[in-house]
């Protein structure tokens, strides 16, 4: 016969899995949202005819990082300042950060378009879905790997990414700076950069599926308003999470076209 905290330890790990999957699905929907306005920006676009030169491309390439990266860094400051609002906030939050990054995703994935079978070519369309189907695996295999971590790993996860996003957070500025003025680094400087911001985001997801699996440790899911206001609020962070990943990996590719 099971003892009480058995059966309340197989609750919790109910609750805590529930959380996990509605978690999920949130973060799923909402990034089905982000590619159904990026799908459809783009054909708004291809609709235009705009004419394809180095320039244009360019500029809607400029466009689309500083979209991407802009929105992605408010969204995360206003995931910080969310735990205590309503769901209606929550929702229109991931609605906005949704609609930005698919007019980002749609501007980018013209500019490449236009760039597919010419000398300039960015990535082809093959190398972005390889892209999503790399991602996709590391966002897997991340939360797995931090499911399995402990109480006291975790913890020191979150102060090291913490310090690498303050790092990551005060050099963007210089390089967009360096960028405009024409300040040229070596590859091996920016796949370096890069390749610390794909780690960061991969921290980041671990770390997420810790706390996740670690919320069982406190008594919140009688209340079925904490249980939504949870859902939606580690929804949307795993949605910033895997964009943010999805993005370094498209970025990587593209220098490795180089």
């Amino acid at each position: 016969m099971l003892t009480n905290s058995a059966v309340k330890g197989r609750v919790l790990r109910k609750s805590q899995q529930t959380l996990l999957t509605r978690s999920l699905i949130v973060a799923g929907i909402s990034f089905l949202l982000i590619f159904a306005f990026s799908f459809g920006f783009y054909k708004i676009l291809d609709s235009i005819g705009i004419e394809k030169s180095s320039e244009i491309v360019n500029v809607m390439y400029i466009f689309s990082i500083l979209l991407i990266i802009g929105s992605m860094f408010m969204s995360m400051y206003i995931w910080t300042r969310i735990q205590k609002v309503s769901k209606y906030t929550i929702i229109s939050c991931i609605v906005a950060y949704g609609i930005a990054e698919g007019i980002a995703f749609g501007v980018l994935f013209y500019a490449i378009g236009l760039t597919v079978g010419t000398e300039s070519e960015i990535l082809s369309f093959g190398d972005l879905a390889y892209c999503f189907l790399f991602a996709g695996s590391v966002f897997v295999i991340a939360g797995l790997v931090g499911m399995a971590l402990t109480a006291k790993t975790t913890f020191t996860l979150g102060k090291f990414i913490m310090v690498m996003s303050l790092i990551m957070l005060l050099m963007f500025p210089v390089m967009l700076i360096m960028y405009l003025c024409g300040a040229t680094m070596g590859n091996g400087i920016i796949y370096a950069i890069y390749a610390a911001m794909g780690l960061l985001f991969i921290g980041y997801i671990a770390y997420d599926f810790s706390v996740i699996s670690k919320m069982s440790e406190f008594d919140l899911f009688s209340d079925d308003k904490v249980k939504l206001n949870l859902t939606l609020m580690f929804g949307f962070k795993l949605l910033i999470d895997f964009v943010g990943l999805l993005w370094i990996v498209i970025r990587l590719a593209m220098l490795s076209r180089r």
